[in-house]
């Protein structure tokens, strides 16, 4: 039995592809022997394409979905056989097949004698002009090296070190191979062999025809007696902020400074940067030996001397009541008694020192003026008359008696005044009463008159009534009463009927979900029509649209924008609500929950978008009549209190016209949506918006879309939509396939539930805390600040999220993966600039993305860099 790699050739097209092996070199013991044409004849004899045919069913969608996954055309994988193992390959009419043999790909994957390459000893190698990332910094390393596959084991070029090997993963959202060397996790180190200890091996492959071109392949096997060794990449700046680390959390613990916890000092000194318990002796002297050299180096020495000082300075005084702390110092003083003298006659102290001795005379004197004022002062009061005071008693108790006397003499008065006062009230009453009387009498002859006047028009009007009705109708008192009595009447109709739906949706029975039964139902029921969606993915769609009051889905035309959204109303039961009421047809439209709006341009205003007053007939005037019931629908159930479902608008290619025009009026809203929220749709149209309401938006952008603007992209969270292979993008047309009995109401408090956070948990554990300071501090060198408003929401989503969500291929861990997915959605639409000043800061905030491990971040900040050097250093988050 050999075994042999091989080539892939894939022939046909969907479904019916055909997979076929071609072997062109075999492995031999830790050698591997490229295959000449008479050995491969002798292989396969009865091949005339000298190949294998790996079968497999193409109706069958595992099948499939394996075949694509395990092999792809011009790859390489590892295949062990006989020329037993293989059947003969017959067509229809009994003629051998060109390709002479076949053997069932599934069988020979399950019992692992197809595998990948990264077995039997061979390895892919990657040089380093197709690393794309940093290697030694990046968390996520990019590669670009020739049909690598998923599950491939690989050794990365370092000089003259080959690192590695490293299992190759797949990225859908950059569609882009990686591997993860977890340099951090390892100690700042890699482990592998010198090119001393490899063998190198370069295989080509051509189809045989003239000028056709030629593929080549370099794999290598490690030698039979070599040994992995440890490559030391800590950088300068690391190792010294390590040290740091080291000392400050090796003798610190709990507040108290600990020097005599000598097993807890090893402990940690076995678990440091510098001297972990996985590094060789040979790295830990070369990382002590640096160490020194820096600290000693002239050129380096201020800045080490500085860095250390201000360090030890800020422990001493962080913890200068410690009680350990006061006798180090004690014993120090007394190991070393001259120095204190030393640091006193130091330049800088001697100046701190005469500094401080200036303060204090300073503060001498001013005390002593100010105990000098406070004994006047008492003097002052000791002095007063005794005698003065008894006179002022005596003073007082004469105008007393005065007071009482005068008030006896204006009650007195008092009395008599309310008498005369009584006459002379009444006497005008009298006078009043006289003149009503008088203007009744008027204005009785006058109604008298108008009746009479009246009775006669009347009788007019029945004798000619066809002409009476027309000066009726033209008569502008008469026409504008008639208008606005039938607006109110049709109003009144109106608003009935929507009290009689919210009625019906009120008593509309759903059992509330806990929260780990809402996330498995919509993933399940998603990954329906959307099976390449992680849980991952779909956990932060409903995230965003719970929390907030715009979601804006970007991405690539035909990547799903529009169909993602009406999946996820499918999901929620949206569009099922119109079932569950019996009301009439016409009123059908109006029960629903989920209205899709196809947003055209010019619009310039809310009378666009929903509509206007028109003070000549009296009514509203809907430019879309099923947002205007939308608005109207939500302001009744929330003025009856009823918040049980939720509501999605769907802008569809939103950014047609500017939003922060047409939706200027619901702009205010996404930052205060509560009890008070309203919008002004002109007159007494003032409908009220709950909580319930939400919109969801989708962008392209190019020539013919308009930019969103900055006070949008600051009030919204911005999901972009991966690129779709083929075989995901013909998947699209089933997108409303959720089958009716798999689809369930969703209340609006399960989703609010689940996805809305408890104030006390917006708290971001302390690593975190302090990566997500770094991003911060990073954006402010070019200006980009993070709004009161964004930091709120971001810690928001990352309460729930770092809860729900779970590790990913990348073995990253879900509180880290659920700040990544923050960032990229508050943070990054933001950025924006050109210049290879900018381009570098943008390397330099992608590096700090990776090395942190927010890989999508620092994905789509690459992302951004590749299309702005295709657009002369312009780089933008939307282009």
């Amino acid at each position: 039995m050999g075994i042999y790699i091989g080539i892939i050739e894939k022939k046909g097209y969907d479904p019916t592809v055909f997979f076929n092996f071609k072997p062109i070199a075999e492995i031999q013991s830790t050698q591997v022997i490229q295959l000449t044409a008479q050995e491969q004849e002798a292989l396969l004899p009865e091949s005339e394409k000298r190949n294998i045919c790996f079968t497999y069913s193409w109706n069958v969608d595992n099948e499939r979905r394996r075949m694509d996954a395990n092999f792809s055309e011009k790859s390489l994988v590892l295949f062990e056989f006989t020329l037993e193992d293989l059947q003969p390959n017959f067509k229809a009419n009994g003629d051998r097949n060109q390709t002479g043999y076949k053997v069932s790909a599934m069988e020979m994957l399950d019992e692992g004698k197809i595998r990948p390459v990264g077995n039997f000893g061979v390895y892919f190698a990657v040089r380093k002009n197709e690393v794309v990332s940093d290697f030694t910094n990046d968390t996520i390393v990019e590669i670009e090296s020739p049909c690598v596959l998923a599950g491939n084991q690989v050794f990365i070029e370092m000089d003259d070190f080959w690192a590695g090997p490293y299992e190759v993963g797949y990225r859908e959202y950059t569609s882009s191979y990686y591997v993860k060397p977890q340099i951090k996790e390892h100690k700042y180190t890699v482990s592998g062999y010198s090119s001393d200890q490899i063998k190198q091996y370069s295989l080509s492959y051509s189809e045989g025809y003239w000028g056709a071109p030629e593929t080549q392949w370099l794999v290598l096997c490690p030698k039979q007696d070599a040994t992995p060794e440890q490559l030391d990449v800590i950088s300068d700046s690391v190792l010294v902020e390590s040290f740091k680390d080291s000392i400050e959390s090796g003798i610190i613990a709990n507040g108290l400074v600990k020097i005599d916890d000598v097993p807890a000092l090893l402990k940690h000194y076995e678990e440091s940067e510098i001297m972990g318990a996985i590094l060789t002796d040979e790295t830990r002297r070369s990382r002590l030996n640096r160490l020194v050299n820096i600290m000693s180096s002239e050129e380096d020495v201020d800045d080490t001397l500085r860095t250390i000082t201000d360090f030890i300075c800020d422990l001493l005084v962080k913890y200068q009541d410690s009680p350990n702390v006061d006798e180090w110092l004690q014993a120090l003083v007394e190991k070393h008694p001259q120095l204190l003298d030393q640091l006193q006659s130091s330049q800088a102290i001697s100046k701190h020192i005469t500094e401080l001795e200036d303060k204090l005379e300073t503060l001498t004197t001013q005390r002593g003026e100010l105990e000098k004022e406070i004994e006047e002062t008492r003097q002052r009061a000791v002095s007063i008359d005794q005698q003065a005071i008894e006179a002022k008693k005596q003073e007082m108790l004469e105008r007393e008696e005065e007071y009482e006397a005068l008030s006896a003499r204006i009650e007195a008065s008092k009395k008599l005044l309310g008498v005369v006062g009584d006459i002379d009230d009444l006497q005008k009453k009298y006078e009043n009463l006289s003149k009503e009387v008088d203007y009744l009498g008027i204005h009785k002859s006058h109604l008298t008159s108008e009746t009479n006047s009246l009775e006669l028009q009347f009788q007019q009007l029945i004798s000619r009534p066809h002409e009476k009705m027309v000066e009726l109708a033209f008569d502008g008192f008469m026409a504008s009463k008639m208008l606005r009595a039938a607006a109110e009447w049709e109003n009144e109709q109106t608003n009935n009927q929507y009290v009689e739906l919210t009625d019906k949706v009120a008593s509309i029975q759903m059992s509330n979900k806990t929260p780990e039964e809402l996330i498995e139902y919509l993933c399940r029921v998603i990954q329906i029509c959307r099976p390449n969606y992680s849980k991952n993915a779909i956990i932060n769609i409903a995230i965003c649209l719970t929390q907030g009051f715009l979601t804006v889905f970007s991405g690539e035309p035909g990547c799903g924008k529009t169909s993602i959204c009406n999946i996820f109303g499918e999901a929620l039961g949206l569009n099922k609500i119109a079932d569950m009421i019996e009301c009439p047809a016409d009123s059908k439209e109006m029960v629903g929950r989920y209205v899709a709006v196809s947003v055209e341009r010019g619009w310039t205003s809310k009378r666009d978008f929903v509509g206007y007053y028109n003070p000549l007939s009296k009514t509203f005037d809907k430019s879309n009549r099923r947002i205007y019931n939308a608005l109207h629908q939500l302001d009744t159930e929330k003025r009856a209190g009823i918040l049980k479902l939720p509501y999605i608008i769907l802008l569809d290619e939103a950014n047609l016209s500017p939003m922060e025009y047409y939706w200027s009026d619901f702009m205010n809203i996404c930052d205060d949506l509560g009890p008070h929220s309203k919008v002004n749709l002109g007159e007494d149209y003032v409908f009220g918006v709950p909580e319930t309401l939400h919109f969801v938006a989708t962008i392209n952008n190019d020539h013919t879309t308009e930019t969103l603007s900055p006070r949008l992209i600051d009030r919204a969270w911005i999901i972009t939509l991966p690129q779709l292979n083929l075989r995901d993008y013909s998947s699209l047309g089933n997108e409303s396939n959720i089958p009716a009995e798999e689809v369930e109401v969703i209340s609006w408090k399960s989703l609010r539930d689940a996805f809305t956070p408890v104030k006390d948990e917006c708290f971001f554990t302390p690593e975190l805390q302090k990566c997500y300071e770094s991003i911060v501090a990073k954006l402010r060198e070019k200006k980009f600040t993070v709004s009161p408003r964004i930091d709120i929401a971001i810690k928001r989503y990352w309460a729930i999220a770092s809860k729900y969500f779970e590790m990913d291929d990348t073995k990253t861990v879900a509180p880290t993966i659920a700040l990544d997915y923050a960032i990229a959605q508050r943070i990054l639409p933001k950025i924006g600039g050109n210049g290879e000043e900018f381009e570098k800061w943008l390397k330099e905030f992608s590096s700090l993305c990776s090395s942190n491990g927010l890989n999508t971040s620092a994905a789509i900040v690459k992302d951004i860099i590749e299309r702005g050097n295709q657009q002369m250093k312009y780089y933008q988050f939307f282009c």
